[in-house]
Order: structure tokens, then C-alpha cells, then sequence
């Protein structure tokens, strides 16, 4: 089953939200269990804490007593237990290497993680009879202890290694005395404009192009001024040509200074991408209780998120950063594939507002011209909409919002594939852009939108469908599940997304015909 970001989320006990484990960590209480003294924890000590009631765990080479912690984990105890005693790094980059766990726990570090090197030094010690007590009856301290004695220390586990140099893509530059031309031979038909993002800070130039597994990197500082505008295209064979114009006319010697990560792929699943302030421009009413946000990039940066991506936004609140996913979304669902420049540099985020929530009020309260900081794009879903056959889009709440670019590209880049809709919500006011998708309905006739409602009220005059995701219901939307080309979309909270999962496996769609967007 393919999937987005596999973040499995448990029902939290009452007063055990992010914003009570905040508070416990501001409140003066130890939750390092060692008096708040750093100290070294060797391999062997940190195997010792590893039951429920005495849990430590490594992550990066600093040690945490996640203890007081355990109860207020979204994924629950079960997935911290995976790490318990342990070194969870390698487990924590597989799952939400972009959550700044540093902030979160950092009320909860116990010191630093030496693993094995420590057995070294220790060995070094009681070799020269130096501490604990070493030494024979001569009283000799450098006399060497019984029996032979290795000072050489286990060997490291390997490092994971750095990005690879670009395998794929070849890379290739020209100017003239007004223009730099950067070119990406990416070999990869389908690319399009959203698969590159160009950031100009300063000199600083950084081109991220995303390819079909990975994310090819470069990364120079120019020897001159340019403007600010870059200008992108790519070829239908995958050539990536990036246009720079110079802010004086003259032939340079090359394009600059190398920086880090020049060059370099980096498979989308290990992606770390870097945050960017973003400007409120505009806010408009969705629902009741969901806001669309139309952000503003600084000057330099056109930051375009491919199909199917999301970023994050980050926060600090009562002095934790919070960092949530959301998918970009068009301004509108008919909004024409050719848009103006400012609206192409604009990132709309569509945010459902959680009265009880941590982040979501906080962003609600932003203010016209204040800023949020917004990571490069991160996601591994690389479907060409023209490869699929048919779309059935299967969207709990503000599961939506990967639906609505997923279906423009389908019904815009696949000619004859039928596209069906379903949006299971609790209530009618609780729909997202119910007449704007009945309107593409009357234009497209290939697409058909359904809303599925999953509780009664009293003084509704809803006549629609009532109930939550089943069986039957699948059956009807997918008579053939086997078909060739068919792409199930599916997005919402954990538990419609397991639901989901089990009744389309059921009914027999193949696994790979299956995309589960994390929601």
C-alpha cells in the first residue's frame, strides 16, 4: 500500500494534548530522572531503561528520558516502546524526521549518547590501572591487569552515508554578458514546473528539481548580483533550464562558489527540507470553521510543490516550535491551470480550526503581513495523472485538500478517465467547496462528486447520502477493482484511512492501485 507520511495516531487520554505536555515541561518538574545533570550514557546503561515507567531512548546522539512522556506520544506507547533502551533515530527519520523533537523534549535530556566508545575508555582506564580502584598488591598503578586486554574499540555501526553525487542527471551551464543559463538534463519525461523550486537569498541560489525517487540538489553562491526573478521551463524529454539575469552586464568565470549538497540526490523519503517566512496576504472564509490562507513568498523564491506534496508550517507557541502538514490547494477548485505570476508564487493553505487545538488558533490569529515559516515541499507521490485510467478520490475532512489538485490534473491531463469524488464530513455545514464542485460536475461530464454525512440533524434538509465509508458503498464506486490504470486516492484521520485500506484490500484492488495521502 503505498503511502504518503505513515504516521499512525492513537486517541489521547483527556488532559494529555500537546498543549498539557507543554505545560508539564514549563512547570518545573524534573522529566530527566537525573536531576537535570548532563551526563554521558554509555550503550549498556541506556539498554537498563527500557520498560514502561523507566524509558529512555537516543535519538541523535543525545539521550532523552521520554518516561512522563509516553501518555501524551500521538502514535501511542507501542511505537515509542520499538525504541525503548535504544538508539531511534534510524526509527524516528522512517516515520517524522521533519518534527522538531529538540524543542519538544529538550525538558527531558539526560545528556550524551556515547554508545560504544565509552568501552574503549574504560578498557584505556583499567589498563593503566587509573579509577575504580585498579592496581595489584605492589600497589604498582601502572601495572597491566591479568589477562590480555583489547584497546581497540568495537567497531562503529556505519553511518548512514551522506547524498550520493547525481547518478541521473547531468548538469550543464552557459551565459551571455545578461544572462545565466543553468540546464538539467533530468532524462525523465513528465516533469512540469511544479517539480522545481529555485530559492535566491542573496547570492545564495537553491534549485531543488523532483524527480521520480529522489530530490536532485543545486547549490551555489553566485560571484555577482542577479534579479530575483528567475525564469523556469521544462522540456517534455525533462530538460530543466533555470534563467538568471544579471544585474551587470559582464562574462563571469564560472557560476560561483559550491555549497553543500551541490549536486547530490536524495531519495524523497530522507528528504530534510529547509523552512522559508512566508507573508499573510489574505485570508478567506471555507466553513464555519476552516480558513484559506494565501501566503506570499519572499522576493527570490518560487517555491512550487509537486502533485500530490505537502509542506509544513512551523510555529513557536509557549516556547515550542509545533510543526503541522498541509497540502497546498488552487484558489479555487476551477481555477484555470494558467494563472497570473503572483498567484503561481502563492501558496494557498486550506486550515481547519480546532477550537481546543495547539497551532490551529494560532494561525487562525495571524495578522495580515505577519509571517509563518514554510518548508520546501516532502512526499513521495509520483503518479502521472495521464498514466491513470480512472480516479476514485476517497476524502474524510480536510482530507480533501490533496484530492482537489489530484482531480484538476487527472480530468486536465488524462482525456478519457472517468474521476469520482466522495467526501465523508459530520455535518452539511461541515462541506468544502460543495458548490464549486457541483459546478465542475456540470462542465466535466467524466467527474462526478458524492457527499457522505455521518450524523442526523434535526433541522437538516439533507437528502443525500448518509453513513460512513463500507463495503457496499466501495462496490459501487469501483465495479471494476482490478481494472489496469485505476488509481485510489485515500485521505483523512488514521482511522478512515485504515478503514479504507481494509475494505478496498477486500474488494480486491491491487495494493499498488492504492495511495493513502498521511492526514
Amino acid at each position: 500500500m503505498a503511502t504518503g507520511n505513515p504516521r499512525n495516531k492513537v486517541a489521547l487520554a483527556p488532559g494529555r494534548s500537546l498543549m498539557d505536555w507543554i505545560r508539564l515541561t514549563n512547570s518545573g518538574v524534573d522529566l530527566t530522572g537525573v536531576g537535570g545533570r548532563r551526563r554521558e550514557v554509555t550503550k549498556d546503561e541506556l539498554a537498563r531503561h527500557s520498560r514502561p515507567g523507566d524509558l529512555w531512548m537516543a535519538l541523535r546522539g543525545q539521550v532523552y528520558n521520554v518516561t512522563r512522556y509516553v501518555e501524551y506520544h500521538p502514535g501511542g506507547a507501542d511505537e515509542l516502546m520499538r525504541a525503548a533502551g535504544a538508539d531511534g533515530t534510524e526509527l524516528f527519520d522512517s516515520v517524522h524526521r521533519w518534527v522538531n523533537y529538540e524543542g519538544m523534549l529538550s525538558k527531558c535530556l539526560v545528556g550524551k549518547y556515547v554508545g560504544e566508545q565509552s568501552l574503549a575508555k574504560s578498557l584505556i582506564r583499567k589498563a593503566l590501572g587509573v579509577g575504580g580502584g585498579g592496581g595489584g598488591s605492589s600497589g604498582n598503578s601502572l601495572a597491566p591487569p591479568p589477562g590480555p586486554v583489547s584497546l581497540r574499540p568495537p567497531a562503529p555501526a556505519p553511518a548512514r552515508p551522506p547524498p550520493r553525487p547525481a547518478a541521473g542527471p547531468d548538469f550543464d551551464w552557459f551565459q551571455s554578458p545578461q544572462q545565466l543559463h543553468l540546464i538539467t538534463y533530468c532524462r525523465q519525461p513528465g516533469l512540469t514546473a511544479d517539480d522545481v523550486s529555485v530559492r535566491l537569498t542573496g547570492r545564495r541560489l537553491l534549485c531543488r528539481v523532483y524527480l521520480r525517487d529522489s530530490v536532485f540538489t543545486l547549490h551555489w553562491e553566485l560571484p555577482e548580483d542577479v534579479s530575483p526573478d528567475a525564469q523556469t521551463s521544462v522540456s517534455p524529454a525533462g530538460k530543466v533550464e533555470i534563467v538568471l539575469e544579471k544585474r551587470r552586464a559582464a562574462q563571469w568565470a564560472s557560476t560561483g562558489r559550491v555549497l553543500a549538497g551541490h549536486r547530490t540526490s536524495t531519495p524523497l523519503a530522507q528528504f530534510c527540507p529547509e523552512f522559508v517566512s512566508f507573508v499573510l496576504v489574505e485570508r478567506r472564509p471555507v466553513s464555519h470553521d476552516t480558513r484559506l490562507l494565501l501566503l506570499q513568498p519572499p522576493a527570490g523564491c518560487s517555491l512550487r510543490v509537486p502533485l500530490g506534496f505537502h509542506v509544513f508550517v512551523r510555529r513557536t507557541v509557549c516556547g515550542a516550535q509545533l510543526e503541522r502538514p498541509y497540502t497546498p490547494v488552487p484558489e479555487s477548485v476551477g481555477e484555470a491551470a494558467a494563472a497570473s505570476a503572483a498567484a503561481e508564487r502563492q501558496l494557498c493553505l486550506m486550515v481547519k480550526v480546532y477550537p481546543d487545538g495547539v497551532l490551529t488558533p494560532q494561525l487562525d490569529a495571524l495578522r495580515l503581513g505577519q509571517t509563518l515559516e514554510v518548508s520546501e515541499p516532502v512526499g513521495t507521490f509520483r503518479r502521472r495523472p495521464q498514466d491513470v485510467a480512472e480516479l476514485v478520490a476517497l476524502a474524510a475532512g480536510t482530507g480533501l485538500t490533496p484530492m482537489v489538485g489530484l482531480v484538476r490534473a487527472v480530468l486536465d491531463q488524462s482525456a478519457e478517465a472517468p474521476v469520482r469524488l466522495v467526501t465523508f464530513v459530520r455535518r452539511q455545514r461541515d462541506l468544502l467547496w460543495p458548490d464549486q464542485w457541483a459546478a465542475l460536475a456540470e462542465r466535466q461530464a467524466r467527474f462526478s462528486v458524492l457527499h457522505v454525512l455521518s450524523e442526523e440533524e434535526a433541522e437538516s434538509a439533507w437528502s443525500g447520502r448518509r453513513g460512513r465509508v463500507s463495503a457496499p458503498l466501495l462496490e459501487e464506486l469501483i465495479p471494476e477493482p482490478a481494472r489496469p490504470g485505476l488509481l485510489v486516492a485515500v485521505c483523512g484521520p488514521t482511522a478512515f484511512s485504515a478503514a479504507c485500506s481494509r475494505l478496498l484490500a477486500e474488494l480486491g484492488v491491487p495494493d499498488q492501485q492504492v495511495h493513502v495521502f498521511d492526514g
